[in-house]
C-alpha cells in the first residue's frame, strides 16, 4: 500500500465492501480499521469484536456459519449450525445474510 490518506481510505473502503458483500450490511458495525506505520511500511489492522447476531459466510447461492474453536476455524453443518446458534444467541436469534 503506498502512503498517503486517499490510498488507506481506499483500502478501507474496498475491505468494507467485501466485507458487506461476503457477510451482510450488519458486520461494519462490530469491525474497527486502524492504520499504523511499521518501518516506513503502511500495516492495516482490522479488529472485529464479537456479534450480537449470527452471521453468515455467503459464497455463489450458499451461505455458511464458521466458529472458531482453539486455533482452528470450521464450517458447521446444518444441523450443529442450530444447535450453535441457539445456545450462543438463544432460539430467536435473527442472522445476518447479505
Amino acid at each position: 500500500m503506498s502512503k498517503g490518506k486517499d490510498d488507506r481510505d481506499g483500502y478501507e473502503l474496498h475491505l468494507m465492501q467485501v466485507l458487506v458483500r461476503s457477510l451482510g450490511a450488519a458486520v461494519p458495525a462490530f469491525v474497527t480499521v486502524t492504520f499504523h506505520q511499521l518501518d516506513r511500511q503502511d500495516v492495516c489492522q482490522v479488529v472485529v469484536e464479537p456479534s450480537d447476531h449470527p452471521v453468515y459466510l455467503t459464497e455463489g447461492q450458499g451461505a455458511a456459519l464458521f466458529v472458531r474453536t482453539g486455533n482452528a476455524t470450521r464450517s458447521l453443518p446444518v444441523n450443529e449450525a442450530v444447535k450453535y446458534v441457539a445456545s450462543r444467541w438463544g432460539s430467536g436469534a435473527k442472522s445476518s445474510l447479505p
